[in-house]
């Protein structure tokens, strides 16, 4: 198993942060409030309509559609095991369709733009690779899966 150190880690996540900064400047994007973690095993269709719960990690202040592609993400990767790299990638796939479709917010006059769906979709690599840092703060140590997903977010942020 490959070890990063903290400081490896804290340099490699920066440098995918400013370059998803540096690829889609200060551009005006929709923002709302989003679950968090939007899964199957935290959704259930009803005689109501969709019901979610576990809001636990809802916050405002998420670009439109990032529970979307961090669905499809959580399916490819936890569901159904593929690699980080692979559910990255299934998420990107997500975020061409959401844009596209008619329920994500985007104006649709000229047709959706294939660079908010790259800004979606690198937008969720920025919230992994946040997360990931949150959760060393919070156990004191890295993630064991941190060398697949740093590997995978730069490959999946260079590659677009």
């Amino acid at each position: 198993m490959t070890t990063i150190s903290a400081r490896d880690a804290s340099r490699g996540f920066s440098a995918l942060l400013d370059r998803v900064e540096q690829r889609h400047g200060d551009r005006d994007r929709a923002w709302a409030r989003w679950h968090g973690d939007w899964v199957p095993w935290n959704l259930a269709r009803c005689h109501r309509g969709l019901v979610a719960w576990d809001w636990e990690y809802s916050e405002p202040g998420a670009p439109v559609g990032l529970d979307e592609v961090h669905g499809a993400y959580q399916q490819a990767h936890v569901v159904e095991g593929r690699t980080v790299a692979v559910s990255l990638e299934v998420a990107r796939r997500a975020a061409h369709r959401f844009v596209g479709s008619p329920t994500s917010g985007a104006d649709h006059r000229g047709g959706p733009e294939a660079s908010d769906a790259t800004w979606l979709a690198d937008a969720h690599v920025a919230m992994l690779v946040t997360r990931d840092a949150e959760l060393e703060r919070l156990a004191g140590q890295p993630p064991a899966a941190r060398p697949e997903l740093l590997a995978a977010a730069r490959q999946a942020v260079s590659a677009s």
